[in-house]
């Protein structure tokens, strides 16, 4: 774990310095160094924010969907995106869509609560579909514990 620790740190420093826009989208990219820890990837979220504001990031780039098109597009009801993928019975096409999905998430801001929690759950909510997408081992627990849809919600959902 210390050198994948080490690994994700100069990622993110490199990334910053080649005039990474966002921090939150530096994040997102790291999930390729196949980190799946959710202390590392708390550790990397704050690391990230914190390394963003630090750097200056004055721009962020804009989700091209917003939290309600991405709810009803890909979580919402019983035959639902996630409800196929939490039973398993989602195509590769399927997790290819979950996976941009959850990254437009991340690049939303949270319509309530703070953007530490959101980016803390959305992250780990992105690394579990990047899991299912690779076939990972295990990627069927890690996804169906990112999907605490009443977690979220009681953070995050306006009123």
């Amino acid at each position: 774990m210390g050198k994948e620790r080490t690994t994700a740190k100069i990622f993110l420093r490199n990334r910053l310095r080649a005039g990474a826009e966002n921090a939150l989208l530096v994040l997102i990219r790291a999930q390729h160094l196949h980190m799946h820890s959710s202390s590392l990837v708390k550790s990397l979220s704050v690391t990230a924010v914190l390394l963003g504001l630090a750097a200056g990031c004055s721009t962020t780039p804009k989700p091209e969907l917003t939290s309600e098109q991405i709810m009803e597009e890909g979580f919402k009801g019983k035959t639902s995106l996630a409800a196929r993928l939490t039973d398993n019975m989602g195509t590769q096409a399927d997790k290819m869509r979950m996976v941009y999905l959850t990254q437009q998430l991340a690049l939303n801001q949270p319509p309530k609560g703070d953007l530490a929690s959101w980016t803390e759950k959305t992250t780990a909510l992105n690394l579990a579909a990047v899991a299912l997408e690779k076939n990972s081992p295990d990627a069927l627990v890690t996804w169906k514990a990112a999907v605490d849809c009443k977690s979220c919600h009681t953070a995050h959902k306006p009123d």
